[in-house]
């Protein structure tokens, strides 16, 4: 038998029994599992099928029901040996309970990196031996599924709680994993609002040493509402250093004062070229060094080839930058963070 021709076969097979497992209703939620993400794990590989399923049904006896309803389909397909794993999920509504510090990263326009810095951050707090979540709080253009590499979504468990996806070892929540990437969100502030309320109070986030919330641009509903709802240890502003950024920054700093949230400092983004032959750095923008008065900077990071990269293959560019400069930056602002040097 030609080897291609049963690698397709075999895939057809365990399409299959992803589509007819995936029918099968949750018992308590009377969803199917499809829907509800909870078919966790499904390989096949000669003939041996290794399936596990997460339940929100807690009654053991409804379960073991289930179990018996699963090998009852799985019947009707030809496998040598079933591995199957049916586990029940913990549905506690921890919302933010359990979650130490939580950091705001913001910006006064889009456009300057913010979530690419976001997720440089949350990767490096993870790197330093953090338990980290982001929430990805620009509902109209999500992008940190992107900057991550994952298409995967959010398990919906009983009560209409949020499990976060778990990928790189952080947990994430954001709209870019819950719609479709091309569909456009044309909602009114009210609904807006309503989403990130049910991000903050009903998503199961466990233990958490960080939350990393990624603000959409600007300083509207979503904003106001983060501010209203949660107490922020402290914001980044993301800006370039231009001196039209300082109205921008400015608008930023305004919000955050009227909310009494502490300005941990500006990071510059995009603040210089760096040439690809001979490795001289030029500013970008013309004027003076400091802009930001009395507004602590984080840092200057400049345009990086292997930044974009990095973004585009949907892998953070801290986990493989080595001791580049800009890496050292994202080290310098993750341990001020824990150490507690950054809110001070």
């Amino acid at each position: 038998m030609d080897a291609s021709w049963g690698d397709a076969a075999m895939i057809r097979d365990r399409d299959a029994i992803r589509a007819a497992v995936g029918r099968l209703p949750e018992p308590k939620l009377n969803w199917p599992l499809e829907e509800l993400n909870l078919i966790r794990e499904l390989s096949l590989e000669d003939g041996k099928l290794i399936l596990r399923i997460d339940l929100i049904e807690p009654d053991p006896g409804k379960r073991s029901e289930f179990r018996t309803l699963v090998e009852e389909t799985l019947a009707a397909f030809d496998l040598r040996q079933k591995i199957i794993r049916i586990n029940r999920v913990d549905v506690s509504r921890h919302g933010l309970r359990d979650v130490a510090h939580i950091i705001l990263v913001g910006s006064g326009k889009g456009g300057v990196g913010k979530s690419t810095v976001s997720v440089n951050i949350a990767a490096e707090l993870v790197r330093q031996g953090k338990q980290v979540g982001i929430l990805d709080a620009d509902i109209f253009g999500p992008s940190i599924p992107l900057l991550l590499g994952t298409a995967e979504k959010p398990q919906v468990l009983d009560q209409e709680v949020l499990l976060p996806v778990s990928v790189m070892g952080m947990k994430l929540i954001s709209m870019g994993s819950l719609m479709p990437r091309e569909k456009a969100m044309a909602w009114r502030g009210a609904l807006v609002s309503g989403t990130i309320l049910q991000f903050l109070r009903q998503v199961n986030w466990g233990v958490l040493d960080y939350l990393i919330v990624d603000l959409p641009p600007g300083t509207g509903d979503v904003q106001m509402t983060i501010a209203q709802e949660i107490r922020p240890e402290g914001a980044i502003i993301v800006t370039t250093p231009h001196e039209l950024s300082r109205a921008d920054v400015q608008r930023c700093l305004s919000m955050f004062s009227d909310y009494n949230i502490p300005v941990i400092g500006v990071l510059e983004n995009m603040a210089a070229w760096i040439c690809g032959h001979c490795g001289t750095e030029q500013p970008v923008f013309s004027g003076p060094d400091h802009i930001w008065e009395d507004i602590p900077l984080l840092g200057r990071l400049p345009l990086e080839k292997e930044m974009w990269e990095s973004a585009r293959n949907g892998v953070p560019y801290v986990t493989q930058a080595g001791g580049t400069a800009t890496a050292r930056v994202f080290a310098r602002i993750a341990g001020d963070l824990i150490s507690g040097k950054a809110s001070k």
